[in-house]
């Protein structure tokens, strides 16, 4: 029920409706009235204050959308859903929640080609700063499962723990790489989880990918990847062997909503520690 009632916002905000409410039975709206059905039999219903101009296009974009998301109608919750997010970006991170749902995937993240800024984000809280911090943290993670260790157990652990381990490993400089796992530590809920870390494998390999001139795709990570307006990509991350023809489906029908999201936004200053880089401009459609 709480997913219905994300999506319901969704569509407000894309209708540009004073209200949308979901109904069960009674006598369809007239003819006047902006409404559509998803299978599940819930009619969802724009209501405007004032009778809104371009009827037809707006209803066309609520049929597209009750197709995009169609499977909220239906679907029961497995877990409670996050709470509600605020900011700039709060309309994108939203979507790809529901990209994330609709695709059955672990999280939903778009980054670009030209700076280490991440646009949106479907986990909770958001994860990485930026690229670059879910790069190094990749790093870290892949050097201590070179020594046969668990980087989310390890990270957890108190640092005079993280150095006896690393030592009994056979780690090169125990010393150097445990101050390295303690910053790990230092970050704390946004990396101490399965789906962060691969959330940020899966964003290392796409930056890795740049210039190879195709999608990327990280097969042991699970990951796939769409690149749009040229420059930007959206991340679904997986944490197993998933159907690519049901998740590129899931993003045919939610990258008109997406694409539009990210091109709206502001540019944003990078965060990552001290590194100059150039602030990146906004897309606009032509």
């Amino acid at each position: 029920m709480k997913a219905l009632l994300r999506f319901l916002e969704v569509v407000r905000r894309e209708l540009e409706a004073d209200d949308v409410r979901g109904e069960i039975g009674g006598r369809d709206p007239g003819p006047d009235i902006i409404w559509g059905t998803m299978p599940g039999g819930i009619r969802v219903v724009a209501v405007y204050d004032e009778p809104p101009a371009e009827l037809d296009d707006k209803r066309v974009k609520l049929r597209a959308l009750l197709e995009s998301f169609a499977s909220l109608g239906t679907r029961e919750e497995a877990t409670p859903p996050p709470p509600p997010r605020v900011g700039a970006g709060h309309e994108l991170d939203d979507a790809l929640d529901l990209l994330a749902q609709r695709a059955r995937a672990l999280g939903a993240l778009v980054v670009d080609d030209a700076s280490p800024v991440i646009w949106g984000s479907s986990l909770v809280p958001h994860g990485p700063e930026d690229v670059d911090e879910a790069t190094w943290v990749t790093r870290i993670a892949t050097a201590v499962e070179a020594l046969g260790l668990d980087p989310l157990a390890l990270f957890k652990r108190e640092p005079d723990e993280v150095r006896g381990e690393l030592q009994k490993a056979g780690a090169t400089d125990p010393a150097a790489l445990a101050r390295d796992v303690e910053r790990v530590r230092e970050l704390g809920r946004r990396v101490l989880d399965r789906a962060h870390l691969l959330a940020m494998r899966a964003v290392a390999a796409v930056r890795e990918s740049e210039g190879a001139g195709s999608e990327p795709r990280a097969e042991a990570m699970h990951a796939l990847v769409r690149t749009f307006a040229n420059i930007y990509r959206v991340v679904l991350v997986f944490d197993a062997p998933f159907s690519e023809l049901h998740a590129d489906a899931a993003l045919i029908h939610a990258m008109p909503v997406i694409e539009r999201l990210v091109t709206s936004l502001p540019p944003r200053d990078p965060v990552s520690g001290g590194a100059k880089v150039a602030v990146l401009r906004r897309l606009r459609r032509v």
